[in-house]
């Protein structure tokens, strides 16, 4: 069964339920698709067009959304459209995106990139069609996946900051130090960092995650 986010255009459930899928709708905490099985979510899919995925780096939703995808056995933020386009009209340093699907992927968060919404209904329809007929042998690594991974508050800003071509390990060690949430470093605007970090680098840092 797939429970879908009531805020999500009713295209979507609509194609899968013509499909055979039984879908149900209603307000979900986090993500916009539910792929459950014996009443508990299995799969966390965020769906996202793909100007809105670039957007949600720059502006940290990214991470709050990957923390609450997480509380699933398997989380996938499911891009829709072309990055290359939403990359090139937002001009966001390609190094950025790539870095923030890296980040999602060593976090145990999968990322799939479809070209439309009808393969969006595909994938979805595909997911639920193998978790039904009981095919969870991803689904059972990830919880493990859940159970190690430790995706705190420091963990999200830790992952949010190297995710920005030129901060590494120990400039993002050192930002950790002063700030315990990315929500605290966006409130501070970045400035505890004046004189622990190159100058260069602080602006880069707010440029990239959209701070002002």
């Amino acid at each position: 069964m797939i429970i879908a986010d009531a805020r999500e255009p009713p295209f979507y459930w609509q194609q899968l339920r013509k499909r055979g899928r039984n879908v149900a709708t209603r307000m979900l905490e986090y993500g916009d698709y539910w792929v459950t099985s014996a009443g508990q979510p299995r799969v966390c899919v965020e769906r996202k067009r793909a100007n809105d995925f670039t957007a949600s780096i720059l502006d940290g939703r990214l991470w709050r959304q990957a923390l609450g995808l997480k509380e699933c056995d398997m989380a996938v933020f499911l891009i829709e459209g072309s990055l290359y386009n939403a990359v090139k009209w937002a001009r966001v340093p390609s190094g950025v995106v790539v870095g923030a699907i890296t980040r999602l992927l060593v976090a145990g968060v999968d990322v799939v990139s479809v070209p439309g919404k009808w393969w969006t209904v595909e994938f979805l329809y595909t997911l639920d069609k193998k978790v039904t007929e009981g095919d969870l042998a991803l689904v059972v690594k990830r919880e493990q996946d859940r159970k190690t991974a430790e995706w705190d508050k420091k963990a999200v800003l830790m992952s949010a900051v190297q995710a920005v071509p030129g901060i590494g390990r120990k400039t993002a060690e050192k930002i950790a130090e002063r700030y315990d949430s990315l929500a605290e470093l966006y409130a501070d605007k970045g400035a505890r960092l004046v004189g622990v970090i190159p100058q260069s680098r602080l602006r880069r840092l707010r440029e990239a995650l959209g701070i002002k």
